[in-house]
C-alpha cells in the first residue's frame, strides 16, 4: 500500500497520537473498570469524547481513535 501511495500520495500512514492528559485519563479509566466502578469510568469516557477521543471496549481491550 505504501508503494502505491508513493505514486498517488493520498493515504495517511501516520499513527494517531493523543496528549498526556488523554493518556492519563485512559489509564485512570482502565483502573476504574478493573475495580468495577462503571459510573466513574463512563464519566471519563464522556470527558474523553468531549476532548475528541472516541473509546471502544473490545474483548481484546480498549481501542481509541481521534474524532
Amino acid at each position: 500500500m505504501r508503494g502505491l501511495d508513493s505514486v498517488m500520495g493520498i493515504m495517511n500512514f501516520e499513527e494517531e497520537q493523543i496528549g498526556e492528559e488523554e493518556r492519563l485519563l485512559l489509564q485512570e479509566r482502565k483502573m476504574l473498570r478493573k475495580e468495577g466502578n462503571w459510573e466513574e469510568a463512563d464519566r471519563i469516557r464522556i470527558k474523553l469524547a468531549g476532548m475528541g477521543v472516541e473509546i471502544s471496549d473490545t474483548p481484546d481491550g480498549v481501542v481509541w481513535r481521534l474524532t
